[in-house]
């Protein structure tokens, strides 16, 4: 039951960074927990890390308990916060205006693009423009949902898409997966692998040009 959250007891860190010269992309955050084993071990893979990364989840906490290693990040990384976990890297604001402003600001200073995930998911460019994502329901707010878009975005890089034309896509896929699978199975009992079993649907859609769901 890959959504099932746990409280795992005994020794749960990441203490080893990996090489990644051999790597066109790396995902790092999801399930791993905020332990001072686990950052110090986030803070130094990322420092070896030449190759833009998709960070998610405990990985974004982690950057804002240590908000100098934030340009250690490679160029063309890729930062999916939901609002909560922009908040701990930007900061309370007093409007989703003031939000918007610091995070493109973050985007351009760091040459990264963040995806603020939630209704009408937002892209920050480095160049300063933003893209807003339409697709998706209210039926993906559910636990693992994040981790799905994070993998979809892994494996548009690996394919050779560049960051943009990963994020853009990346997002629509999600959502019009969330759609398709909220369309024959309904929002209310929604799960992240719905979203995963639908993704080949929405790949058919967008190949055959269709804006209908189906």
């Amino acid at each position: 039951v890959p959504e099932a959250i746990i409280s795992p007891s005994g020794d749960n860190e990441i203490t080893q960074i990996v090489q990644t010269t051999q790597f066109q992309a790396v995902e790092i955050g999801p399930g791993l927990g905020t332990a001072p084993e686990s950052a110090a071990a986030v803070l130094a893979q990322i420092k070896e890390c030449h190759t833009p990364i998709v960070v998610d989840a405990d990985a974004i906490n982690i950057l804002a308990q240590y908000p100098d290693a934030l340009p250690l990040l490679p160029a063309d990384s890729i930062l999916t916060p939901h609002i909560g976990e922009l908040t701990r890297l930007i900061g309370n604001t007093s409007s989703a205006d003031e939000r918007l402003r610091l995070t493109l600001e973050l985007s351009q200073r760091l040459h990264i693009y963040i995806i603020i995930k939630g209704a009408d998911s937002t892209i920050c460019c480095p160049d300063g423009t933003t893209r807003v994502n339409h697709a998706g329901n209210p039926g993906m707010a559910t636990a693992g949902s994040g981790d799905v878009l994070t993998d979809i975005l892994l494996g548009l890089l690996t394919r050779g898409y560049s960051p943009l034309e990963a994020a853009q896509l990346g997002v629509y896929l999600h959502g019009l997966a969330g759609d398709i699978a909220a369309q024959h199975l309904g929002m209310e009992s929604l799960i992240a692998s719905d979203i995963v079993d639908h993704l080949p649907s929405a790949f058919l859609n967008i190949q055959n040009n269709k804006t209908d769901i189906q």
